[in-house]
């Protein structure tokens, strides 16, 4: 007798998948097959563009990467994959406008500063938000079900396996793993740990350990919104439940507790959303277990140093320290350089420029150790209102997506993305093109969702399969 391939379930869902229900009586096969041939392959490629956002092309300065190429060609697969018309017929909604309004903000401010002040261009940055704009709109166009959106984002999710393999094998293998990474990836703050002998943090092909938090939190969070999707059929594969386990296991190897914090409450959350019974449970358990049982020295070693410091600045002891520095930056430093130019900022390259002595004299750090006050450094506080607006409102589209009767595992993604908002108030994630570009992936997935579920006129429209 063999093994059962899949973990059970406690609640008995018997409701017809979405396949049948959400194709077009007029669809052929063949067309149905291509057009999910076309959602998956965007998937992978969209998926592979945020996933090499650290990586340095030879031949090229580091202000290009290779994730925009990659982001191109998704782009390019979904337009040929589009039927003939479609994208003159393309709907466009009030969040598009919104994030291209925002991506011309930027781009319209960085020239400002660099034309009035000593701020060269940040050509990264502007190539940063083409590579995100790129990926979104291929996930708008290629996703005309809610089958398409599926198989997209079982596309990301499969590209996020690799990233965290590498991240593990990053911190088993030691320094040598570690110097290979530095010589391909845009990764100064690990050759910084590396000259200094600090205590490594796993980067992958992202570069910093920060940026890999982010992204391995969203990767989760997919993984989690395909489980409960997969939980119709009764039985979850176990090849999804052992990605989600890998990605968390690399999800520690950051040692980044914010972002981890955000993975385990989504998947607590995708837990209750299941009903899984002591197997699966046990599997939740084991996968905490294996990671802590293979990082437990460097796991207790960083909490003791955030437990541990001395209170020297007036705030409760019961602050960690990673906290209490960041109040310092942002009291001596941030906010100083703030209100020396509010409302264009200094432009996108600012923290470049401290060795340089373009900068304003008060930044001393190399990081605001937060999204919302490196955009106002960067570009002054009016875009930095734009930006916690327009990511604000891109949550709530998909928070209020879940409302509709066949996807409410959308919430599960929702928990994540809300999560990657409130750290991000200490960590600067949307910064990071690799985070970026899984946030509005995720957010243009559940849009055109919406807008096919909402188009189709059903009422009941099952779960995908």
């Amino acid at each position: 007798m063999t093994a059962p391939t899949s973990f059970p379930l406690t609640d008995a869902r018997n409701e017809m998948t979405g396949a049948s229900a959400l194709r077009a009586p007029s669809e052929s096969t063949n067309d149905h097959s291509r057009k999910m041939s076309s959602a998956s392959w965007v998937g992978i490629v969209a998926g592979a563009a945020a996933a090499l956002t650290g990586v340095s092309l030879p031949g090229l300065p580091s202000t290009v990467n290779a994730s925009l190429p990659v982001a191109a060609l998704a782009l390019v697969i979904a337009c040929l994959a589009s039927p003939r018309g479609s994208m003159v017929r393309f709907r466009l909604r009030a969040l598009d406008a919104f994030l291209l309004l925002y991506v011309t903000a930027i781009a319209l401010v960085e020239y400002f500063d660099v034309t009035y002040s000593d701020a060269a261009f940040s050509l990264s940055t502007i190539l940063n938000l083409v590579g995100v704009l790129a990926v979104y709109f291929a996930c708008r166009l290629v996703v005309t079900s809610a089958n398409d959106g599926l198989r997209v984002l079982q596309g990301v999710f499969i590209a996020a396996i690799p990233v965290a393999v590498l991240g593990i094998s990053q911190m088993l293998g030691g320094r040598q793993v570690s110097e290979l990474l530095v010589r391909f990836t845009i990764a100064p703050g690990l050759q910084g740990r590396l000259d200094l002998g600090w205590p490594l943090r796993a980067t992958s092909t992202l570069g910093h350990w920060t940026a890999l938090g982010g992204y391995l939190a969203i990767a989760i969070a997919i993984g989690c919104y395909l489980i409960v999707e997969k939980s119709g059929s009764q039985l979850i594969p176990k090849p999804l439940v052992l990605g989600v386990g890998i990605l968390f296991v690399a999800q520690v190897s950051t040692f980044t507790f914010a972002p981890i914090l955000v993975a385990i409450v989504t998947m607590l959350y995708t837990a209750v959303q299941v009903k899984i019974r002591f197997i699966g449970l046990l599997s939740l358990v084991s996968i905490g277990g294996a990671a802590y049982l293979l990082f437990d020295e460097q796991v207790g070693d960083r909490l003791t140093s955030q437990l541990s410091s001395p209170s020297k600045d007036g705030l409760p002891p019961w602050i960690p320290e990673t906290i209490r520095y960041r109040v310092g930056i942002w009291n001596n430093e941030t906010v100083p350089a703030i209100l020396d130019s509010p409302l264009f900022g200094h432009g996108a390259n600012v923290y470049n420029r401290i060795s340089t002595g373009t900068a304003p004299s008060t930044l001393r750090w190399p990081s605001p150790e937060s999204e919302w006050m490196r955009t106002a450094v960067a570009s002054g506080v009016v875009l930095a209102v734009l930006e916690v607006a327009l990511l604000v409102y891109a949550v709530r589209k998909v928070w209020t997506a879940s409302d509709l009767p066949g996807v409410t595992s959308f919430r599960t993604i929702g928990i994540a993305l809300v999560g990657i908002l409130v750290i991000s108030s200490f960590h600067s994630h949307f910064s990071s093109g690799s985070v970026a570009m899984m946030f509005w992936m995720v957010v243009a997935v559940v849009l055109s969702t919406q807008d096919s579920l909402t188009m189709s006129g059903k009422n009941n429209y099952g779960r995908v399969s």
